[in-house]
């Protein structure tokens, strides 16, 4: 099969599928009604499409002719115009004494159909055989390439998801321009810098170790050797707030050996002490999250996100942005391990960064 065959094949099966009742809808009088045209320097082409009730826009009816040797000779703008006029002959009985969109993507239309001035004859024509219409024609279709460059324009002052859209919304259109302007704000890093913070995350209570010397740490860089003797000396003569008892009562003196020993069974296994300190620190939790208004953290390990900036400088600098790594899946209240280093547990320094796919 040579080329020439297979291109008509599939020009055959594209045109087979276009009418196939999959594709096409029936016609509603008062469903919301576009009409979309075009015209190149060979032809013309319109759609007429209607909303359903799924909210999707669906084909009605298709048309297309060829233009004359005269009609070839315009000039795009006059090559456009004659398409409103031609649809609006065409589609006569769908549009005639109903109010329609027309969709195009040639912005001159909105100029030439809606002069300051007296227009040439030829326009003129066309524009009286449209007034028995009801179209709104105002804003122009934007192509896939420029669609980027257009909401980049649009969110150039870096105003919110609502200004931007009603920006668009005045001047141009294409399918999903509010989803692709939201999409945008969002992804915006300026507007994520300066966007309010995370809320603190509700507070993670830690249970009773099941003995002494389980768990260690160095906050302030000092000799624990001779530090901890003073803590201990006023921890374990004073009632715990939580277990209401004596720390010292849990701890006797160990046997007489060569070798030091600790006693890690005695006072191991006290439901009443683990109880209250239970209770005790799921009522402070409570107290805790609901003055600070708490939210669980979205932030997950492998995400990108904006660290905030500690250290105020003349020039503003703009948050880093970094791959955070979780020291242990969900423990949000653990130090935060990146590639730049280790971090102040919690995430209330941390913005989780939208991307733009």
């Amino acid at each position: 099969m040579d080329l020439v065959s297979r291109h008509q094949d599939v020009f055959g099966e594209m045109e087979r599928l276009l009418a196939s009742a999959k594709t096409l809808a029936y016609y509603n009088s008062s469903a919301e009604t576009h009409v979309i045209v075009d015209a190149s320097f060979v032809g013309l082409g319109p759609i007429l499409s209607q909303k359903q009730s799924d909210g999707n826009f669906r084909p009605v009816t298709f048309a297309s002719r060829t233009l004359t040797d005269v009609e070839q000779r315009y000039s795009q703008t006059g090559r456009e115009a004659l398409a409103v006029v031609w649809v609006c002959e065409r589609f006569h009985l769908y549009l005639y004494g109903k109010e329609f969109i027309l969709v195009t993507d040639h912005k001159p239309l909105d100029i030439i159909y809606f002069p300051k001035s007296k227009p040439p004859a030829c326009i003129e024509r066309w524009a009286m055989l449209l007034q028995p219409y009801t179209f709104k024609g105002s804003q122009i279709v934007i192509p896939d390439k420029l669609r980027k460059q257009t909401l980049q324009l649009a969110h150039e002052g870096h105003q919110g998801i609502v200004k931007t859209k009603l920006r668009l919304r005045g001047k141009v259109w294409w399918p999903g321009i509010d989803q692709d302007a939201e999409n945008l704000v969002k992804s915006c890093k300026a507007c994520q810098v300066v966007g309010p913070m995370p809320k603190q995350e509700p507070i993670k209570r830690t249970q009773l170790p099941d003995g002494p010397w389980q768990d260690l740490s160095n906050a302030e860089n000092r000799d624990w050797r001779k530090e901890i003797p003073k803590f201990l000396l006023a921890y374990r003569s004073t009632q715990h707030s939580t277990t209401g008892k004596i720390p010292q009562n849990f701890y006797s003196i160990g046997k007489c050996t060569k070798l030091p020993e600790v006693d890690t069974e005695k006072g191991k296994d006290d439901p009443d002490t683990r109880r209250k300190d239970s209770e005790m620190k799921e009522k402070g939790k409570i107290y805790a999250d609901q003055k600070k208004k708490t939210r669980e953290s979205d932030i997950d390990i492998g995400d990108i996100v904006l660290q905030k900036q500690t250290k105020l400088t003349n020039c503003p600098q703009p948050s880093n942005t970094i791959r955070i790594m979780l020291l242990r899946e969900k423990d949000h209240d653990l130090p935060k391990r990146t590639m730049k280093g280790i971090f102040p547990k919690g995430t209330v320094h941390l913005l989780k960064s939208v991307t733009d796919k």
